[in-house]
């Protein structure tokens, strides 16, 4: 009797926990899909110039955080779902899986969400998907370029452009690819593997430079799939 009570208290509780992620699920895709109806991508971020950005650069900066762009509708759920069972074997994040869809996203549209870090990834996901019903992949890549966490100096966030000539006082176009490096590396740490933090150390850690090895690879076979396409990358 009551083993039988047992397993109908763990019965409610399941059903009581899928209610409310589906409840949670509901209620923040509407809420997604309004703001980004009322607050477009075009007022997050600043305006590229034609031919600013390297296509090295950007084939590096989707080498080490999103292989797969243009390939995915926001999320990868390959990568997710292998990220999501080393979460789970340890209990903790230790990777999140995010894509360049994801990241827009957070800094867009969850830039100021306080919310546990399960939850702030769950509305991450949302919104990349949603994102893509509304914006093609140029115009999210673009987007990310001018947003991403590059300049560790108060919380300031100011995108390749700024961090380039913050960094190395060029423009991101005159940046060879050691310094493309530097500043993709940063996307890591910005506290702790930006280009100054670098210099400041004498080297880069091996486990980076390990990764930042097979990213080259990743980066060149990236840059070969460029020249495929007949589209604009930006």
């Amino acid at each position: 009797m009551q083993y039988h009570s047992k397993k109908r208290k763990i019965v409610y509780f399941i059903i009581g926990i899928i209610s409310f992620l589906s409840s949670y699920t509901f209620y923040e895709t509407l809420n997604a899909y309004h703001r980004i109806q009322n607050k477009p991508l075009t007022h997050c971020g600043y305006q590229l110039s034609k031919n600013s950005v390297p296509i090295t650069l950007i084939a590096g900066i989707l080498a080490q955080e999103d292989n797969a762009f243009f390939q995915h509708n926001g999320v990868d759920w390959r990568q997710a779902w292998y990220s999501l069972k080393e979460n789970f074997r340890h209990w903790r994040i230790l990777s999140g899986a995010s894509t360049i869809d994801m990241q827009v996203a957070s800094l867009c549209y969850l830039e100021d969400d306080t919310s546990w870090r399960w939850f702030k990834k769950l509305r991450q996901t949302l919104y990349a998907l949603i994102i893509n019903d509304y914006y093609d992949k140029q115009a999210i890549l673009r987007t990310y370029l001018t947003k991403a966490p590059l300049i560790d100096k108060n919380g300031s966030i100011g995108g390749f452009e700024k961090a380039a000539h913050y960094y190395y006082q060029k423009s991101l176009s005159k940046l060879n690819l050691n310094e493309q490096w530097g500043l993709i590396l940063t996307l890591r740490n910005r506290a702790q593997l930006n280009p100054h933090a670098i210099k400041k150390a004498g080297k880069i850690p091996d486990n980076i430079k390990e990764n930042m090895k097979r990213a080259k690879v990743r980066q060149q076979r990236l840059l070969k799939f460029f020249k495929r396409e007949t589209h604009h990358i930006l």
